[in-house]
C-alpha cells in the first residue's frame, strides 16, 4: 500500500511538473553545443561541488576534452528539451510540436538520434497533426546534490555515473554516457540499473 502512495504521488509530482514546469520556447534557447559549449541564456551557478579540472584540450590530435560542466549542461538540456514542454491548459497537448520527429530534431542537438528517437517514442504520442505528452513515471535525473563520478571512457567517451537510492525504486546506479559525434559532445546512452 505504501509502495503505491509512493508511485502515485510521484507520478502527480510527474504530471504537475510537466504541467506547469519550464517554458520552453525556441526562440528563447538555442541547445546546439557547439565545440562542447551550450548556448543559452541560462546561467548554472550555484554549484557547490568541486568542478573538474579538465578542460578543452587541443592535443594535435583534433580531439577536446568533454569537461563534467558540459557533460552537466547536456543532461540539462536533454530534461530541458524533452521533459519540460509546456502544454494546453486542460490537456496533454505540446504547444511548440506538433509532430515527434519535429522535438527530436531539436533533442539530436544535445542527444543521439536514436536515443532522442526512443525517448519521443516512450513519452509522446503524435494524433491529428498534434503531439501529446503521455502520462508516466519519468526518466531518472541525475542528482546534483549528491555525490557522483565524471569519468574518462575511452577517445571521446565520457560517462557520468551516480549511485542513488529512490523510495519507489530503491538503490540504483545511473549511468549517462557522452561521445563526440559530428564532432559534438552528445549524450549517447542512458541506463539505470537496479540494485
Amino acid at each position: 500500500m505504501r509502495m503505491k502512495m509512493s508511485r502515485l504521488l510521484y507520478l502527480v509530482c510527474m504530471i504537475i511538473l510537466v504541467l506547469t514546469g519550464c517554458v520552453y520556447t525556441e526562440e528563447e534557447q538555442d541547445y546546439s553545443i557547439e565545440n562542447g559549449t551550450k548556448s543559452t541564456e541560462e546561467n548554472h551557478s550555484g554549484d557547490t561541488r568541486e568542478e573538474s579540472s579538465k578542460e578543452d584540450d587541443n592535443s594535435g590530435d583534433g580531439t577536446s576534452q568533454l569537461t563534467e560542466t558540459e557533460a552537466i549542461e547536456i543532461e540539462e538540456a536533454f530534461f530541458d528539451i524533452l521533459f519540460s514542454q509546456e502544454t494546453k491548459e486542460g490537456s496533454n497537448e505540446i504547444i511548440h510540436y506538433e509532430s515527434k520527429e519535429s522535438l527530436i530534431n531539436v533533442a539530436s542537438e544535445v542527444v543521439k538520434r536514436e536515443l532522442a528517437s526512443y525517448y519521443v517514442d516512450q513519452y509522446y504520442r503524435e494524433e491529428e497533426g498534434k503531439l501529446y505528452i503521455i502520462p508516466m513515471d519519468g526518466v531518472t535525473q541525475l542528482q546534483l546534490d549528491s555525490q557522483y563520478d565524471f569519468i574518462h571512457k575511452e577517445d571521446n567517451v565520457y560517462a557520468l555515473i551516480q549511485d542513488e537510492e529512490n523510495l519507489m525504486i530503491g538503490d540504483y546506479e545511473l549511468v549517462i554516457t557522452f561521445e563526440k559525434i559530428d564532432g559534438q559532445w552528445k549524450m549517447s546512452d542512458r541506463e539505470m540499473k537496479v540494485e
